[in-house]
């Protein structure tokens, strides 16, 4: 009897353990999270059911007892261990099972790689006339990052625009803002806009300059709105003469070509120089006096050859028209164009050739 009664109560313990006699299971699911990010972890749940009501304790109990094969449908995305555990690795989706007796249960898993910004010129420099489009290209970082396709903004379509697919068009001169936005990630990309020039002209392309002498040349952009467009003046050989900023100065005798152009080189325009050397001042003849020649002809003809030979010695023995008289105030004189001299004024040289202008004109106006 007493055999019976302890045979009676180690069943009904077993019976227990088993979660409660008569309890089988009847199914079994698996959850988990749905989004997990790559690098992360998190624990599996297996959910069971049976043919009657069981206590917690004894779903855990049994859930002990179990022998569970855990496998994961591509482990390049995610992977899985002994303990339900499951890792994510790249982007992607995995499904994620559990095996135990006629039993299987089974959840997908999403792997997602977070964005941590986007990748976009920080600058764009467009050209109306010119190369007015550009494509931002833009990517996530890192570039297998979970997000959809890129998002654009311009802040001011009177000056640019930007499509769909990230190309930035120039309208007008100005500068605007465009805003690139992957999920949560944005970046901005400043584009300048400016008018490409079609020409170059200047005031004047030739002349002479006397050795020291100085001009300025200037140069007008085409079309207007390119008018501040830099310029790069160079001189041909700063030995003959140098170039900044448009003011042209002679340094010796020759020829030299100044040449302003855009920045790349693609349109300039040229002035042909050519430095002479100051002429050197001469006094103006003096012409034979009459007293002399007069003197001569008194000796020949008397006082009427005297008089007649000193009025032709005169008249003819002079050589080049003399200056007019100074006015009474200091005035220029840069010559009558049939004799040499030095302004009193200004101090700059003149010839019968060549005026202090170095145009060799010859008549410059006397004083001035």
């Amino acid at each position: 009897m007493k055999k019976k009664l302890a045979a009676g109560i180690c069943a009904a313990l077993l019976c227990f353990g088993l979660a409660g006699c008569g309890a089988k299971i009847t199914g079994a699911a698996l959850t988990g999270p749905e989004t997990l990010e790559a690098g992360k972890s998190a624990a599996l749940e297996i959910r069971l059911t049976f043919n009657k009501e069981v206590s917690a304790e004894d779903i855990a109990a049994q859930k002990e007892k179990l022998a569970l094969a855990w496998a994961s449908s591509d482990e390049g995305i995610a992977t899985v261990d002994a303990k339900g555990t499951v890792t994510g690795i790249a982007a992607g989706e995995a499904e994620i099972s559990v095996s135990f007796e006629s039993y299987k249960a089974a959840c997908k898993v999403n792997v997602i790689v977070p964005c941590t910004g986007v990748a976009v010129p920080e600058s764009l420099a467009l050209a109306i006339n010119g190369e007015n489009t550009a494509k931002l290209n833009a990517k996530p970082m890192p570039e297998n990052a979970s997000v959809k396709a890129a998002a654009y903004k311009s802040s001011n379509e009177t000056v640019v625009t930007v499509s769909a697919d990230g190309t930035v068009t120039a309208v007008a001169n100005g500068e605007a803002t465009i805003t690139t936005t992957m999920g949560n990630c944005s970046a901005d990309t400043k584009v300048t806009v400016t008018t490409a020039p079609t020409g170059i002209t200047l005031d004047k392309t030739e002349g002479i300059l006397f050795v020291g002498g100085s001009v300025t040349v200037k140069a007008t952009v085409a079309p207007a709105e390119a008018k501040d467009t830099p310029l790069v003046w160079k001189s041909s050989d700063e030995g003959i003469a140098t170039l900044k900023y448009g003011v042209i100065t002679a340094k010796k005798v020759g020829t030299a070509k100044m040449t302003v152009s855009t920045t790349d080189g693609k349109i300039k325009a040229e002035y042909t120089l050519t430095v002479q050397n100051a002429p050197k001042p001469t006094a103006p003849n003096k012409p034979a006096g009459g007293n002399t020649t007069g003197t001569a002809g008194g000796a020949t003809g008397g006082s009427t050859g005297g008089n007649t030979g000193g009025n032709t010695g005169g008249n003819t023995g002079g050589g080049t028209t003399p200056p007019p008289p100074p006015p009474a105030e200091k005035q220029h004189y840069h010559g009558n164009g049939s004799d040499v001299g030095q302004c009193p004024v200004c101090g700059l040289y003149y010839s019968q050739s060549v005026g202090v202008d170095g145009t060799g004109g010859t008549d410059l106006g006397g004083w001035e």
